[in-house]
């Protein structure tokens, strides 16, 4: 009777297999060996947001994040995707779930499903992943899920319209040593629309304007055993010309900020090949 299993191995009981998988592996050629590995390394962000068919901001945040990999010159170890929520169903617990950390940008209200966006983003806060929002969602007007902001948001919206914060002064670094800090050498005075917030209660202030008012902070749930939200209170695209765009991250340090901040998670997705 044959011993060969339908699978090709030779030997049919688990062990088996395993010995000669392992063997296999071996015997790869170097550079499949390195793609593998490269992949389950890669560091998963998805960008969510909300302006149309055409997804025009999203893809300058994907922009302006790839810049700042290629910054800290490590553009090969992020797969950053975008995925637009206005006209399409958002994500399921199970889609974010693929990815370590997630960031919500918005042009237009979640005017459908706002309380199952908040949930899906609780359920993933729970698991560990990181979740950042961007001003739009610190405003009254464009929060993701009510309950969600209210919550978890490291900011407390003061007014439903987002404000010129480039009229502002030198932003006041209130934590250097935070992690989001490293590699940020210049903010610029280039932020685009913010937000009228204040600091929510349990939240960490990490960077303010110069009126005290917070343009980074985040909420950590190590305690409850969750992730945390970082509230980025500044325009989050990078426009370019080839864009139409107005302003660039490029000629300062806040998209290397940005991507810190979707660097930090306690999330480990489970990866197939």
């Amino acid at each position: 009777v044959s011993t060969q299993s339908t699978w090709g191995f030779r030997n049919p009981t688990f062990d088996g297999f395993v010995r000669q998988l392992t063997d296999i592996r071996r015997h790869l050629p170097v550079k499949i060996a390195e793609i593998i590995v490269a992949y389950l390394r890669k560091f998963r962000i998805l960008i969510l947001g909300t302006d149309g068919k055409n997804g025009r901001e999203i893809r300058q945040i994907k922009h302006s994040l790839e810049h700042a990999a290629a910054q800290k010159r490590q553009p090969e170890l992020y797969c950053i995707e975008h995925y637009e929520v206005k006209y399409r169903p958002f994500p399921p617990l199970r889609k974010l779930l693929e990815y370590q950390s997630v960031i919500l940008h918005a042009t237009t209200a979640f005017q459908k499903d706002s309380r199952y966006v908040g949930q899906k983003l609780e359920d993933y806060l729970k698991r560990g992943g990181t979740v950042v929002l961007s001003s739009s969602l610190l405003t009254k007007d464009y929060r993701a899920g009510l309950s969600f902001t209210q919550q978890f948001a490291p900011m407390v919206p003061l007014a439903r319209i987002l404000i010129n914060k480039s009229t502002q002064g030198p932003p006041t670094i209130e934590d250097i040593d935070h992690g989001i800090m490293e590699g940020v050498n210049h903010l610029g005075d280039t932020f685009g629309a913010g937000a009228a917030c204040i600091v929510s209660p349990e939240a960490h202030i990490i960077i303010s304007y110069d009126d005290g008012s917070p343009m980074v902070a985040v909420k950590d749930l190590e305690h409850a055993g969750g992730g945390m939200v970082y509230g980025c209170n500044f325009c989050p695209v990078s426009f370019d010309a080839a864009l139409g765009g107005e302003w660039e991250h490029e000629y300062c340090d806040l998209g290397v900020l940005l991507l810190n901040a979707l660097s930090i998670s306690r999330y480990v997705p489970h990866r197939k090949l």
